[in-house]
């Protein structure tokens, strides 16, 4: 099993010199089967991260025989000391581990120098810090990128189920029609409070502190404000990454959905009934996340070095044993059907999808596959071919999470989301382009893939993701849907 590790670098602890010992202190975690693999995964994210920060930016070179329990123990004097900030079990029964480590740059040059590797340290202060603030915001995508992982797992196992049906009532005697209707309520159960508390511990790593918020606005970079509500306790937070903020409002405001709904119903005949549009007809997506929360941010931290008030994000958990929703069920079949019916069963889908490698996974086969950014699913706003493109362009300059590889899907690969569609729930699948004609809107349901239509110069493949079905644009101007992919 391949572990991932994310981690992230304390701006406060710049380097510091000790009888020309140089070390760094950074705030890592680990993930892994057992408490000690997730203590040592942590280490090498320690000694991963000073490597690529000081000392060479050929990481790969740690992937071979470096990365050993030789180059993590403390007897290299590699890492001087760690100290363990908590450890947790996620409800998979997975370690997560997150470790204060300080790590010897002057000992870690030395060791591999020793390897046989040239090293390309630079001792200036000035040039370390500019440094680690750079690999903290990419340091703050990898923590993300995990804490995503995790939640997206534990929130899909976040709720119960319970069923009340109603005997069945005579519709119309002449067509032989009966209705049967029930109601399936929706509670919360404890996997709710493991989600709470590792997002809350996950967000508190990150913050920013006001001196790491006045050392950012001096390098003028942009801070990013985010707020957590969690039973009546406001909860506030800096982060560096807009990203950060924006993932995680979409995580329980689109997401949150998708989660409630990950279920289906079930008669005694086998038939399924499939309640996802009817959770969508009654839910509100700004229960859990809106635009801000009554949060007070730290008085310390002057609000004219914190980006614009666009950028403040609030969400909301909710407690266990919390009643979510109540959907009423219901449907009409011939007495002879009826009178068969004997029992209505709710079954939880389960875990049905996966976050990782900064998106939902579509695919994965030996280690690659193709991931869809996760803030692109909800498909609200559409353009032109060069607009879209655009779109995956502006993902990569901000490196969203932590990737600058993002790209327009194939259309096979768009074929393959489709086929794939309970990966991803409502708006993206569900409906949502027939919704648009009901309401009459002008939009269409077709979304640009980067495939150019060869039977027709200048033309590029849509996919109708109503149907699956493909079709062709010659108005590269027209208003279409996007959808952001990567692979791994």
């Amino acid at each position: 099993m391949r572990f991932v590790i994310f981690l992230l670098i304390v701006l406060s602890s710049y380097i510091t010199t000790a009888q020309d010992d140089k070390t760094v202190t950074l705030v890592v975690s680990g993930e892994g089967t057992t408490q000690d693999e997730a203590r040592k995964n942590a280490l090498r994210s320690a000694i991963e991260q000073a490597f690529g920060a000081f000392i060479s930016s050929r990481t790969e070179v740690l992937n071979d025989n470096l990365v050993q329990d030789e180059i993590i123990s403390l007897t290299s004097g590699n890492v001087k000391e760690f100290n363990i900030i908590s450890e947790t079990t996620t409800p998979a029964g997975r370690w997560i581990s997150t470790l204060k480590a300080t790590v010897s740059v002057s000992k870690l040059s030395s060791f591999v120098q020793n390897k046989g590797l040239v090293t390309e340290f630079n001792s200036n202060i000035f040039i370390s810090n500019v440094k680690l603030e750079m690999a903290n915001e990419q340091a703050e995508y990898k923590i993300i990128n995990q804490m995503l992982s995790i939640l997206h797992e534990a929130m899909q196992t976040a709720f119960d189920y319970t069923i009340e049906m109603q005997d069945p009532v005579c519709k119309s005697k002449e067509d032989n029609e009966w209705s049967i209707s029930g109601g399936v309520s929706i509670k919360t159960n404890k996997n709710i409070d493991f989600v709470a508390n590792y997002l809350l511990n996950t967000l508190k790593s990150i913050s920013l502190k006001p001196e790491e918020v006045e050392s950012r606005h001096k390098f003028g970079l942009s801070i990013f404000r985010f707020c957590f509500q969690y039973k009546g306790t406001n909860y506030k937070f800096y982060t560096r990454n807009e990203a950060t903020a924006d993932t995680l409002s979409y995580f329980f405001g689109v997401l949150f959905e998708f989660y409630v709904s990950n279920f289906i119903v079930e008669d005694n005949k086998k038939m399924i009934y499939d309640l996802d549009w009817r959770v969508h007809d009654l839910w509100s997506s700004d229960r859990f996340y809106k635009d801000e929360f009554n949060c007070v941010y730290d008085p310390k931290i002057n609000d004219l070095t914190v980006a614009s008030n666009k950028y403040n994000r609030s969400i909301a958990i909710p407690n266990s044993d919390e009643l979510i929703l109540t959907v009423p069920f219901g449907t009409i079949y011939p007495f002879e059907y009826i009178q068969q019916l004997t029992s209505f069963e709710i079954k939880p889908l389960g875990i049905v999808s996966k976050f990782k490698n900064g998106g939902l996974v579509v695919f994965e086969e030996n280690g690659h596959g193709l991931v869809v950014h996760i803030t692109e699913l909800d498909l609200g706003f559409s353009g032109s071919f060069n607009w879209a493109k655009q779109k995956c362009d502006s993902r990569n300059k901000s490196y969203s999470f932590g990737y600058n590889d993002w790209r327009l899907p194939t259309s096979g690969e768009l074929e393959t989301i489709f086929k794939n569609k309970k990966v991803f729930q409502f708006p993206l699948f569900f409906g949502f382009f027939e919704c648009f004609n009901e309401f009459n809107y002008t939009r269409t349901s077709q979304v640009w893939t980067n495939d150019y239509y060869s039977q027709i110069p200048n033309s590029i493949l849509l996919r109708n993701m109503s149907s699956g079905t493909g079709h062709y644009e010659k108005d590269l101007n027209s208003n279409h849907f996007y959808i952001v992919v990567r692979s791994f």
